[in-house]
């Protein structure tokens, strides 16, 4: 077909470059928006503990305490070791388009509620508040075996 030709009820055709810059912030976007459904599922588990509707034995408690601890720690490190290195500008060169590039990297990497380092600061606030939560029940089930078993003392069982 020659250039310039139109097939009558066509439209044209629309391209869209995908560049690591337009991946990089999808992914962002992703993790930030998996990071506050976390939050909120969070925050409705430590309501059901404050509320007793949430109880664990002893030995399920203590391992998931310590899984979500090593996890947090985990993430910790990554962010320990990669933090410096994404604070970093990059350098392309000695223009104005290079410094243009690192800019957008490191706002991408450090600079907004989006970034990488963000995500990993909330992820290892959240994991720090479950494992709390966790802990909150434990104290609660505790508390209630306790009272349970005063109660049945008080009132001749054995």
């Amino acid at each position: 077909m020659a250039e310039g030709t139109e097939i009558p009820g066509s439209t044209p055709a629309t391209t869209t470059n995908v560049t690591s810059e337009t991946a990089t912030t999808q992914s962002l976007k992703v993790m930030h928006s998996d990071v506050y459904m976390a939050d909120k599922a969070v925050s409705a588990m430590d309501s059901a503990v404050s509320k007793g509707k949430l109880q664990l034995d002893e030995g399920s408690a203590e391992a998931l305490i310590k899984a979500l601890a090593d996890a947090r720690d985990q993430v910790q490190s990554l962010y320990d070791e990669a933090k410096p290195k994404l604070e970093t500008p990059l350098k392309f060169g000695s223009n104005p388009v290079a410094d243009a590039i690192s800019a957008k990297f490191t706002d991408i990497s450090v600079g907004s509620e989006s970034s990488a380092v963000y995500v990993m600061e909330r992820l290892i606030y959240i994991l720090h508040d479950v494992e709390d939560t966790v802990k909150n029940a434990v104290t609660t089930t505790q508390h209630a075996d306790e009272d349970l078993a005063q109660d049945m003392k008080r009132n001749g069982a054995s």
